[in-house]
């Protein structure tokens, strides 16, 4: 599906955001998620005392793009992005001045974790992963999936 006119999903998200990064820009989303990253925002807000925006980097990717991906090692087989209930995000704390200040992702990783709505939470060198997976997408019998991928 071709992406004619950008809808807003909440205070803080478009729908284009979403969208795969491969050059049809389809989109797909899982809206409990869209919800979920909203409340993580307002989460963060209160904890802060600022106000946060989010730069989703990777939302929905079709199943070919992320295989690509996979391939090139920089995605897992098993990812919940051509779901829709994935996104790989980075987060800013804007001051009064609208100086924007990207919030370290081993933070949000923890806060994150203090939040306990995603089912699955990841940190990288420069952003985080967010998602909300079902329990029979999660090994192991746990109700969520945490990891650490920093270098």
């Amino acid at each position: 599906m071709k992406l004619i006119e950008d809808i807003r999903l909440t205070r803080n998200f478009m729908l284009s955001e979403f969208a795969c990064n491969d050059k049809e820009k389809s989109v797909k989303i899982f809206m409990p998620h869209i919800l979920t990253l909203q409340d993580f925002i307002y989460y963060l807000e209160a904890k802060r005392y600022a106000y946060i925006q989010c730069h989703i980097t990777s939302g929905y990717r079709t199943e070919e793009y992320n295989n690509h991906l996979v391939d090139l090692k920089l995605a897992s087989p098993n990812s919940q992005h051509p779901k829709g209930k994935a996104s790989d995000c980075k987060f800013y704390e804007v001051s009064h001045m609208k100086e924007r200040k990207q919030i370290p992702p081993i933070e949000i990783y923890k806060y994150a974790i203090d939040f306990g709505q995603f089912t699955g939470i990841g940190v990288y060198n420069t952003f985080n992963h967010l998602d909300n997976r079902i329990a029979s997408d999660i090994p192991n019998g746990k109700t969520y999936s945490q990891w650490d991928e920093r270098k």
